[in-house]
């Protein structure tokens, strides 16, 4: 598959929010009345041609983001907008999706490098040599702790390539065999190794594995967690596995804080007021809907702590504030904030 891409390079400012989404809006526009121009150009395989039709719109967007135009899943062609994987522009490249048009047999979008099985089955060049990608091949360690999986990758060719060259392929041949969203989704850590694992499977096998895996951690699942804070016993729980990939429009993190006064001698509520708090948590989660996400808890010290995320384009920040009179403790808060990385729940991570 002939891909083109172009990386922004310079230190512009990144453009906020909303400019990205104007920006968006108006690629679509301009795509309406450009689409056959950039066809031409990619039956050509005209690579300085798409990159002044696309470059500047792209650009536009963000700065940050890279491009690709190549042989489509189902369509003859897909345009696809990139973050590398950033937590922080994953949203922008989802809200550019949403607002474009369906795919049909001509395009397709994607707004994060899908799976490509098909690079596997031809030679590339590295460098003044070539590489039979199909040679790859990886030991896989599934995780039940983590829910994740670690990839040591072999190929014949790393015997002549020094460990960044080594670990530059095996990230690339990761990324052919599961996508750039399945592997923020299923993989830990991934090794490039000198020598063939024993146990090891084609590297183009991947996806069979972390099919049988989605299957095997799949569910809505909490783990729960303890800890100190201070003198005071913390509990805390967290849906696990979650991933942010999942949910690449809930860039806003809402903490409802919850205050309560009957506490036992460790910090933590008493059965009276543990009942009062999950009944308005209940209340609150029911009300909100798929408007936001809860993804964790944490009490002590008379505070219980929910924190949720939400689409910061559509907040439920003004519903859940015309809720907080609903409680029957002390005064609730809520505070809202931009955390497209998720940092918020990060100390809680198992």
């Amino acid at each position: 598959m002939a891909l083109f891409h172009r990386r922004a390079r310079g230190g512009a400012e990144p453009p906020g929010r909303d400019r990205a989404a104007v920006a968006a809006e108006r690629f679509w526009a301009w795509w309406a009345g450009a689409r056959d121009q950039v066809t031409l150009a990619a039956d050509g395989d005209e690579q300085s041609r798409l990159s002044g039709l696309l470059a500047p719109r792209v650009r536009a967007i963000d700065p940050r983001l890279s491009w690709q135009v190549g042989t489509g899943v189902g369509a003859r062609f897909m345009l696809v907008l990139s973050g590398a994987r950033s937590h922080a522009l994953r949203p922008v490249t989802e809200r550019w999706r949403l607002a474009g048009p369906p795919a049909d047999d001509v395009w397709e979008f994607h707004p994060a490098v899908p799976a490509d099985p098909g690079a596997f089955q031809d030679v590339v060049a590295l460098g003044d040599r070539t590489i039979d990608p199909g040679q790859a091949s990886a030991l896989v360690r599934a995780d039940d702790a983590r829910c994740r999986i670690d990839v040591s990758v072999f190929h014949p060719v790393f015997a002549g390539l020094d460990d960044a060259g080594r670990r530059r392929v095996a990230d690339v041949m990761v990324g052919w065999a599961l996508g750039e969203d399945d592997t923020d989704r299923w993989v830990g850590q991934v090794d490039a190794v000198r020598y063939r694992p024993l146990d090891s499977v084609p590297v183009a096998m991947l996806p069979a594995l972390t099919d049988q895996l989605a299957d095997r951690w799949s569910g809505e699942r909490w783990v729960s967690l303890e800890g100190s804070f201070g003198d005071r016993r913390l509990i805390a729980s967290l849906r696990h596995p979650l991933h942010r990939v999942d949910h690449p429009l809930l860039d806003q993190h809402l903490a409802v804080r919850m205050p309560y006064l009957d506490t036992m001698p460790d910090g933590l509520p008493t059965e009276r007021s543990l009942g009062d708090l999950l009944s308005f948590e209940r209340t609150l989660t029911d009300r909100l809907g798929d408007r936001a996400l809860l993804v964790a808890q944490q009490t002590t010290s008379g505070e219980r702590l929910l924190h949720f995320y939400a689409d910061s384009a559509a907040s439920p920040l003004p519903m859940i504030q015309a809720m907080l009179g609903g409680y029957v403790g002390p005064p609730v808060t809520v505070t809202a904030q931009d955390d497209p990385g998720w940092e918020s729940i990060e100390h809680l991570r198992p």
